[in-house]
């Protein structure tokens, strides 16, 4: 006897082996994957694990299924949710009532994925063999390692340091970026602290946890009539302070050469930003903070172990485009910059915005919404530069700096499902949601660089 798992995608009846099939489960929010495979309808963070999701409607029946419910199964070692309408439950059959699928006609259904078929309750059962997915997968990868960018982001930022660009008004700060944990929106509901200095604005909840919140322009007695709409959040002395500015501006990587020093203190350094047509005053929390402002919160002693911890952390920069959460490694990115025009670039892929003059240098502009196929109707004029290689992404949404834990980050070889080779991790974050973190050396073909690089040349030259 061989027992199946039976459920129905639209009105035709499926079964699957039961002893590769893990549990039953309504999804959750289904992240659409950047140039996944077409059987792929996106991923899910199923109990703090990535999982792909196969749209079985699409590779049996042709047509996408509009369904909540997976079934949770094994494909030769890696786990797969199976979008299905309804399951149906357990059935045994004996093996000499199996049939094969060629033996009856199975009008309307891809037979790709079927091996066998048994009859039940009058009704043509089609047992799955999924395993050619994987096949797939493996001949796609194979195929883009042999023509895979020899090209590497080289990092050179031992000798630089990075900083996040944050304004009050018409003022503009640098934080350094080692003391951000990451930047969040405003928060909505914030809880009075009684009798507290007029700068410490309350505490709001962030994943469960107390954060105190800081209005800088209070702090530092900034005049500015811009509501505060987004919150840095830093480590002091093991306690989580969100810092609330304006708005975050920029992300750079400056050397020690460009940084002013204008007193003793930390908080007399000067960053020179557009060539000096921006200042930039340098921010040390830890002698603008004192334990006293932290009232209830206040922790006694030296840094506890969370937060020395917090050194062996990774950084991305974290932005969106359209409704996905995208990161590169900070080490990856020179700096976020808004862009006004850019000059298109006869001949160009459709997915090259045009060049750019940065500071007498030309970067070419990426448009990652189109790159990646994603639909995004809210493109801004901020754009990404990565380090060491003139390229620029446009992107939605800056959403600034996340610090996460190894055991937040699962590999691209996990899931086995992103056959174009795009993404080089995913992060799954603490309230359940999923980043995906890109290769960003593998945005632009090798053919597509050399067609754009000798265009800039003739644009220069001409």
């Amino acid at each position: 006897m061989k027992s199946y798992t039976l459920f129905k995608v639209e009105d035709q009846i499926f079964a699957y082996e039961t002893l590769k099939v893990f549990e039953t489960v309504k999804l959750g929010k289904v992240y659409e994957v950047p140039k996944a495979p077409y059987y792929i309808k996106g991923v899910v963070n199923l109990r703090n694990k990535v999982i792909p999701v196969v749209d079985t409607g699409f590779i049996l029946l042709g047509k996408r299924l509009k369904s909540e419910t997976a079934v949770v199964i094994d494909i030769k070692g890696h786990t797969f949710c199976l979008l299905v309408s309804k399951v149906l439950g357990i059935l045994e059959i004996e093996e000499n009532k199996l049939l094969s699928h060629r033996e009856i006609k199975a009008e309307g259904i891809k037979e790709d994925f079927l091996e066998a078929c048994f009859e039940f309750k009058d009704t043509v059962v089609f047992v799955l063999n999924l395993s050619s997915l994987l096949k797939e997968i493996r001949k796609k990868k194979r195929s883009i390692k042999k023509k895979a960018d020899s090209r590497e982001v080289e990092t050179n930022t031992q000798k630089r340091k990075g900083f996040i660009i944050l304004s009050v008004g018409i003022e503009w700060f640098a934080l350094p970026l080692e003391e951000v944990k990451e930047v969040v929106n405003f928060p909505k509901s914030i809880s009075r602290i009684p009798k507290s200095p007029s700068y410490v604005m309350g505490v709001f909840l962030l994943r469960g946890k107390e954060i105190l919140l800081i209005s800088l322009k209070s702090l530092l007695s900034v005049s500015s009539e811009n509501k505060e709409r987004r919150v840095v959040i830093v480590n002091f002395n093991g306690i989580s302070v969100g810092i609330a500015v304006d708005n975050v501006r920029e992300i750079k990587w400056i050397s020690e050469e460009e940084i002013i020093q204008s007193g003793k203190s930390a908080n007399n350094k000067i960053i020179a930003l557009d060539g000096g047509e921006r200042l930039a005053l340098v921010l040390s929390i830890r002698e603008l903070i004192t334990l006293d402002h932290l009232g209830d919160l206040k922790v006694e002693g030296k840094e506890d172990k969370a937060l020395r911890e917090e050194t062996d952390m990774k950084n991305f920069v974290v932005f969106s485009v359209g409704k996905l959460d995208l990161a590169l490694p900070v080490e990856k990115v020179k700096e976020v910059i808004e862009v006004d025009t850019v000059t298109p670039l006869p001949s160009a892929p459709s997915y090259i915005k045009g060049m750019y003059n940065l500071r007498n240098s030309v970067i070419t502009v990426v448009s990652l919404s189109t790159r990646l196929g994603l639909e995004s109707k809210d493109e801004s004029n901020r754009v990404i530069v990565l380090e060491n290689i003139p390229i620029g992404f446009t992107v939605s949404n800056l959403k600034g700096i996340l610090r996460v834990e190894e055991d937040s980050l699962e590999s691209v070889e996990d899931s086995s499902l992103l056959a174009e080779d795009f993404v080089e991790e995913m992060i799954k974050t603490e309230d359940g949601g999923i980043v995906f973190v890109l290769k960003a050396e593998r945005i632009i073909e090798n053919r597509d660089l050399e067609l754009i690089e000798g265009s800039v040349k003739d644009a220069t030259a001409g």
